[in-house]
């Protein structure tokens, strides 16, 4: 799909449609990929069914493989179209923005895209003849892979030795989830996905900029770091750790919005910091259960066809989807009722001063992740 009205195709354009049983996005895509490279084409770009494309798209991507020597792969910029549905889409195009803008700008500065987005990337046809059998064959405990088919032919491009580009000159739109539970499942796939490519990256960092390493780290551990301070915070017995916990999260998150505003000269970034909820009773726990569930190769995404979203609708299926949400929210609130519950019970806790640690100088607790005051000791 174009997003503007015309679009001016090169002379001795032909499109040609090829029927195959169904076996999935992957090996449509290995099909394509299969019949450009025969056509003698010099790149591929590949794209999404629910994606719509701008006009100088193609050409601006095209423009990136020709940055630095070496570039077997470049990524575009992809936006939301449906962001004005409800707080959610639009929350999820403010998280686009910064995934593409800052996260995959960072890394295309150092030429080490993690992950070329399926909505809109390029590749060199000679690139894709050294990976692609790899990329289409890939099984992961002994079970062919099905979702992850973008950071996968992204992680082989980096395995061979060439660089990979963002341009944010070349964008798309794309659909996302306006449902709570099918944002989940979208995003435990992602999750699925980003940790079972770690046992391809750790083959390929020595041949990239450290950047890679150090994302790499920070996004795979830092969700279960933050998982840790939940748990040690809620559970210690001092409900003004969780506030301040609260509040630093928060100075986190405004961070990010003033940067973002002044960086995007736009004010639509000002309600960010609410997709810290959105992380934290959803992300947390679909990292969590993606790892849980790694043994599940299959796509697992949401349905977009009436038949497929009349099937969803089943109360119990959607019930037996949503448990990972309802046993994270049952933990969270088991933790915030015990330690209120402790805290009023506690015949010595502090009062006044003593209770904002103005009178406790010494007790900081060496153990945790956040340095407070423990009343413990």
């Amino acid at each position: 799909m174009i997003i503007r009205d015309q679009l001016i195709l090169p002379t001795e354009t032909q499109a040609v449609c090829y029927l195959q049983p169904h076996k999935g996005k992957r090996h449509a895509m290995y099909t394509a990929f299969r019949v450009l490279m025969a056509a003698g084409c010099e790149a591929i770009m590949s794209t999404d069914s629910d994606t719509r494309f701008d006009p100088n798209a193609m050409i601006e991507m095209e423009k990136a493989l020709h940055w630095f020597p070496n570039i077997g792969a470049a990524a575009g910029d992809v936006r939301i179209w449906n962001s004005k549905d409800n707080l959610l889409s639009y929350m999820s195009s403010l998280r686009y923005w910064m995934a593409f803008n800052i996260e995959r700008a960072a890394q295309s500065f150092n030429r080490c895209v993690t992950c070329v987005s399926g909505p809109m990337g390029v590749y060199r046809t000679h690139v894709l003849r050294e990976i692609l059998e790899e990329w289409i064959s890939q099984s992961f405990l002994g079970m062919e892979c099905t979702y992850g088919d973008d950071r996968h032919l992204t992680n082989q491009t980096l395995l061979k030795g060439h660089k990979v580009v963002y341009t944010h000159l070349a964008f798309c739109e794309t659909e996302t989830p306006t449902s709570f539970l099918r944002w989940f499942k979208q995003q435990t796939r992602w999750s699925k996905s980003f940790y079972r490519e770690l046992f391809w990256n750790a083959r390929s960092i020595h041949k990239h900029s450290p950047w890679m390493a150090a994302e790499l780290f920070y996004q795979g551990i830092y969700p279960f770091v933050l998982l840790f301070s939940i748990f040690q915070i809620l559970f210690s017995k001092t409900p003004l750790v969780l506030v301040v916990w609260l509040i630093s999260l928060a100075a986190i998150a405004c961070i990010k919005t003033v940067y973002s505003t002044i960086v995007a000269l736009s004010p639509r970034f000002i309600g960010f910091p609410i997709y810290s909820l959105y992380y934290m009773f959803g992300l947390v726990p679909a990292k969590l259960w993606a790892i849980i569930s790694l043994w599940d190769v299959g796509w697992g995404t949401s349905a977009r066809s009436a038949a497929e979203m009349k099937k969803e609708n089943v109360f119990f299926s959607q019930l037996k989807e949503a448990l990972p949400i309802i046993f994270w929210l049952l933990l969270i609130l088991a933790g915030i009722i015990f330690n209120i519950a402790m805290f009023l019970l506690d015949p010595n806790r502090p009062s006044g001063s003593d209770f904002f640690g103005l009178n406790d100088a010494s007790s900081m607790d060496p153990t945790s992740i956040i340095f407070y005051p423990s009343y413990q000791y």
